[in-house]
């Protein structure tokens, strides 16, 4: 039946995207694979949602600094994911730095082992987020905070966009064992739930319309940059290069929101 197919889609989503604790067994066919790519988007709904609620609780209940929260920020992002996007960004920034073929950096990215160049990546990507975060929380008004669900949201349906349209770097691993069962016509699905965001923002939230418009043209922007590297440096996308997209997109939106607070609207 349709609505088991779909949830049992989800759960899939759940269970490749986050360490949400769905121990049911799901079959990994077409049709749930369809529908698992199609949630990512809700997957990063629900840790926006969970970034949020920590912000608030944090910044208006206790006295904790702001720098303390968005520590706690960063590091839920990565309980939430299981750490499994920041193996992507290592990964691929050792690749990247080996300046070898690009079936070269395909090897690299394969090797278990964390190179010098994945190590001071991963110190620079975090280090960055937290900064860039506390700035953000110094800056950002309470009431403007929901705007902060979006960015796991967006990085998500990079995430998702780039399976459907991206060309696979090999004919192996998870991007190809998820592109074949996948067809690019599910992405309609994205542009569903964007309309839907941008309906609720206009009845509900005008206030935060400016930060949706820019947050969102700036991942449209992310998605073409991003997507071309893959095709450059790696030859397409793999698993690691989607997972890299994901913290460098989470990054990108925070530094745009950083921006558009400091330029802006402040």
């Amino acid at each position: 039946m349709l609505w088991k197919v779909v949830i049992e889609g989800l759960i899939c989503s759940f269970q490749f995207l986050s360490t949400v604790p769905l121990k049911k067994q799901v079959p990994y066919e077409q049709k749930q694979v369809r529908v698992c790519v199609a949630a990512f988007p809700v997957v990063g709904a629900i840790l926006g949602v969970l970034l949020f609620g920590l912000l608030f609780i944090m910044n208006e209940w206790t006295n904790v600094s702001p720098l303390v929260i968005a520590l706690l920020l960063v590091t839920l992002s990565i309980v939430y994911s299981g750490g499994l996007h920041l193996d992507g960004w290592m990964d691929c920034s050792d690749a990247f730095f080996s300046y070898k073929s690009k079936q070269g950096k395909l090897e690299v990215m394969k090797d278990s082992r964390i190179g010098a160049f994945a190590a001071i990546s991963l110190f620079l990507l975090l280090v960055w987020k937290i900064i860039i975060i506390y700035e953000v929380i110094m800056i950002l008004d309470v009431k403007d905070y929901l705007i902060v669900v979006l960015i796991p949201i967006f990085t998500r349906v990079i995430l998702g966009m780039k399976l459907y349209y991206g060309v696979t770097a090999r004919q192996e691993g998870m991007a190809f064992g998820m592109q074949v069962f996948i067809q690019k016509k599910d992405s309609f699905s994205y542009f569903l739930m964007m309309l839907t965001l941008f309906l609720i923002n206009v009845l509900f939230f005008q206030h935060l319309f400016v930060y949706v418009v820019i947050l969102f043209f700036s991942s449209v922007c992310f998605y073409f940059i991003s997507a071309k590297i893959d095709e450059h440096f790696f030859g397409g996308i793999t698993g690691d290069t989607l997972g890299a997209s994901v913290e460098g997109g989470e990054l990108w939106l925070w530094m745009t929101l950083y921006l558009l607070l400091c330029f802006v609207t402040g």
